[in-house]
């Protein structure tokens, strides 16, 4: 049996499979790094292979291995390995691909060569590959993220194939992966009488809804703070105009709806890294619009209209103090139905 992998590059890794007789690569055309300290590359990411096994209870053994640099991208190959120990790389490709690939390159030919691993070709609800050790072949073109907590999960897979994802992977950028059955409603409001605990800032209750008038600020008596998972769900309603959200007094968290740009925007100013844009396009209505926030592991996302909008990693929101909506100018917005659930 032989086993090869082709693997693209393009902005996060994409991927193509690893059939020699279908794949079809243009060659890349570069002076090659010096060879020696190639290999003194290896035999780094090689220790790096021995340790992460070590962290999950596996001991490797480089015994009966060969690693070699060969010509083989006019086959269409970047890295390819077989049962018997021997894994070739493209020289020309290495010398091209980020660190981060090299790593990723070398540890899926050697899934196959030390750990004797096959191809796994599962996916993510949300199109990303489940393993590193993805083929390609049988899905065309997919991407795989790895960098920080998403190494770690591919690690953990690489050498434990029964590995599941934590809470806060890629698969719960998808609305419908959080289901209703896993939240447990903590504060609720309809705004159907006078009796509501919110202070509303001058805004009337109507028509079942209560009013944002422009500068005034309202207080939701619910406490974050206190919940590990969590997801804020509720309606604005209006057809222009901008409202801001804050998920605390400090606005750690800033939420902007835009009615007239027709968009859903985030400010983090404690924000760990850049938010990731999930979706570009105007899906915010002149109308009623369902928005919702959740915070799932270390990762906070946000939808419009039940499509991701960001998804982002900022610090953990310690405050207990309420929910806050300040808006600032258009007519008035009607807002409805707010949810503030737990996440199991």
């Amino acid at each position: 049996m032989k086993t090869s992998t082709l693997f693209l590059l393009f902005c996060t890794f994409w991927f193509v499979g690893c059939d020699r007789e279908k794949a079809v690569v243009t060659p890349l055309k570069a002076s090659i790094s010096p060879i020696n300290r190639e290999y003194q590359r290896i035999d780094s990411l090689k220790k790096i292979f021995v340790a992460e096994g070590l962290k999950r209870g596996k001991t490797v053994s480089f015994e009966g291995i060969t690693i070699r640099f060969t010509n083989i991208i006019s086959k269409g190959f970047w890295g390819y390995a077989n049962e018997n120990g021997l894994v070739e790389l493209d020289s020309t490709t290495w010398y091209f691909i980020a660190p981060a690939m090299k790593e990723w390159l070398l540890f899926h030919e050697l899934g196959h060569a030390v750990l004797k691993r096959t191809h796994q070709n599962r996916t993510m609800p949300n199109g990303e590959f489940f393993s590193v050790m993805f083929d390609g072949k049988n899905f065309g073109y997919g991407s795989i993220y790895y960098y920080g907590s998403k190494r770690k999960f591919y690690l953990d897979e690489l050498f434990d194939p029964k590995s599941e994802p934590p809470m806060d992977f890629n698969q719960f950028d998808l609305y419908t992966s959080v289901k209703d059955t896993q939240k447990k409603v903590i504060n609720s409001e309809s705004f159907e009488d006078k009796s509501t605990v919110w202070n509303t800032g001058g805004g009337n209750l109507v028509n079942g809804g209560l009013t944002v008038t422009p500068n005034a600020i309202y207080n939701c008596p619910i406490e974050i703070g206190k919940i590990d998972n969590f997801e804020v769900e509720f309606e604005v309603k209006g057809t222009f105009g901008n409202l801001s959200i804050d998920l605390d007094e400090k606005s750690q968290i800033d939420i902007s709806v835009n009615l007239d740009e027709q968009a859903a925007r985030i400010q983090l100013p404690y924000l760990k890294g850049l938010p990731v844009i999930l979706n570009d396009k105007n899906i915010v209505k002149k109308a009623i619009n369902t928005i919702t926030v959740r915070k799932i592991g270390n990762y906070y996302r946000l939808y419009a209209n039940e499509t991701a909008i960001y998804k982002f990693e900022a610090i953990a929101i310690k405050t207990k103090k309420p929910f806050i909506i300040p808006s600032y100018f258009g007519e008035e917005i009607l807002i409805d139905n707010f949810k503030f659930s737990s996440l199991d």
